[in-house]
């Protein structure tokens, strides 16, 4: 596989792209049971159609091909990867909807809610896009550790991109679902830190 990508990316330094497909296709075939190969062939084959001028590039297809040749536990990686790949190529709606896809059919991941939580962040320019994701994660039914490193990254979210306001918000949710830990007590301010454990920063 180090040789084919290696080769691949010094046909793609002298944009060949007719090479860089023949060994592409050339490198899943010979080794279509690996997850690293079938990632890049994704990568190879979208800057090669797009070096062609094809509009609208869509790799969906290679990656369905992907899934039927490597091991169902590699799948989530195959198409995360194809999400992210379409994030970055600015094709957001089609990575949204891969995206959508894999936490309908896997809830509870919260480190594929994760990922994709950052490809909004990153790459969309409207932030209530990955605000509306995070008010999706905080809500899950998963356990207390997960819902605390969601809670801390939607702070983190609100005190870079929102105001104080949206902060004393995300808070205010901490503390919410820490009494419903509590069977409806109050949580006092020191189990409302705990949860999103960061210091108590005022936003401009």
């Amino acid at each position: 596989k180090k040789i084919f990508m290696k080769l691949i990316e010094l046909y793609k330094n002298d944009e060949k792209w007719d090479y860089v497909e023949e060994l592409s296709k050339a490198m899943v075939k010979k080794h279509k049971h690996s997850s690293k190969a079938w990632n890049a062939h994704l990568e190879n084959m979208y800057e090669v159609l797009s070096a062609k001028g094809q509009e609208n590039v869509d790799v969906g297809d290679i990656a369905q091909r992907a899934l039927k040749s490597v091991h169902k536990r590699k799948h989530l990686t195959i198409l995360s990867h194809h999400g992210i790949l379409m994030f970055k190529k600015g094709a957001l709606e089609k990575g949204r909807t891969v995206f959508e896809a894999i936490i309908g059919n896997y809830p509870k991941r919260t480190d594929i809610w994760n990922v994709y939580i950052d490809m909004e962040i990153k790459y969309s320019q409207d932030k209530q896009s990955a605000r509306n994701l995070l008010e999706r994660a905080i809500a899950l039914d998963i356990g207390a550790k997960k819902m605390k490193f969601l809670f801390k990254k939607y702070l983190k979210f609100e005190m870079a991109h929102g105001n104080q306001k949206r902060v004393d918000y995300v808070k205010q949710k901490a503390s919410e679902y820490v009494e419903s830990l509590m069977g409806g007590a109050g949580a006092n301010e020191d189990q409302q830190n705990e949860m999103v454990n960061e210091e108590d920063e005022e936003v401009e």
